[in-house]
């Protein structure tokens, strides 16, 4: 696997504050800052009703999963897979599609 085969479900952009929260930094030099806000519910102000990003060319490392992999260090193929049953996870509590569940080697 090269690249997240994610399927743009919008599960984790709707949670951004819950992931903002655990790795919470004000420096804006630091490469996990997060410079968006949310709304009351801790959806990404940048979340469009489609599920696109609107900063997704030049998102920050916290939501590109590929280099925050990178940054802590970890296997990108374990990170994906790891990232793979917790994105499995949020659709299955947002009582979303079965058909944007992604695959991995556990299934």
């Amino acid at each position: 696997m090269t690249s997240f085969p994610c399927t743009c479900c919008g599960a984790c952009c709707r949670r951004i504050k819950t992931a903002v929260n655990n790795f919470y930094t004000d420096d804006p030099n630091h490469p996990l800052y997060f410079p968006y806000s949310w709304d009351s519910n801790g959806v990404c102000e940048n979340l469009t009703t489609d599920n696109k990003c609107r900063v997704y060319k030049n998102r920050p490392t916290l939501c590109d999963i590929e280099k925050f992999s990178d940054f802590i260090g970890v296997k990108k193929e374990d990170f994906f897979n790891y990232n793979i049953r917790a994105c499995n996870i949020l659709m299955d509590e947002d009582g979303l599609s079965l058909e944007l569940r992604i695959k991995d080697k556990y299934d």
